[in-house]
């Protein structure tokens, strides 16, 4: 008996040339979901994500990526108990790799520095269009421990 094979939906717009210069929204999620990177807990002015040793290390990644590659800015990010959020900026006047490149080796190098696979396949990406959708994108990175409750990737801490 044959079964289907489920097909794997295509998150990338065909065709486009994710290496050009704008702006790129990017979330990845942590193998599993699992809560690996800390506990979002009540600070003082409300919800703060308070980072463990593994959100240490991706976070000295995440602020490797601009030395790695000079002409992407991180413009925000945010890494919460079990995924990252990342808003890429790619100089319109400059090369660049792709975005996929970008993100494999930061996968791969904050894996490789933790002694363990941290990250599930794949990632989300979105081409930010406008200012407007810039700086919604922006503000959610930016507000993103307050609201960890009714996140789509919200897990209670066990």
């Amino acid at each position: 008996m044959d079964f289907p094979v489920p097909m794997r939906r295509r998150n990338r717009l065909q065709d486009y040339d994710y290496s050009q210069g704008g702006a790129y929204y990017v979330t990845i999620c942590a193998q599993y979901k699992k809560c690996l990177f800390g506990y979002v807990i009540d600070g003082p002015d409300g919800p703060i994500m308070q980072v463990n040793k593994l959100g240490r290390i991706v976070e000295a990644h995440i602020r490797a990526i601009s030395d790695r590659y000079p002409t992407i800015e991180v413009v925000r990010a945010c890494v919460m108990p079990n995924h990252v959020h990342l808003l890429l900026f790619f100089d319109p006047e400059k090369t660049h790799p792709a975005l996929s490149t970008v993100i494999n080796q930061f996968k791969g190098a904050a894996s490789k520095s933790a002694g363990k696979p941290l990250w599930q396949k794949g990632y989300y990406d979105h081409v930010i269009r406008d200012e407007a959708e810039y700086r919604q994108i922006g503000s959610y990175i930016e507000h993103n421990a307050a609201k960890w409750k009714s996140d789509d990737y919200y897990t209670a801490a066990l």
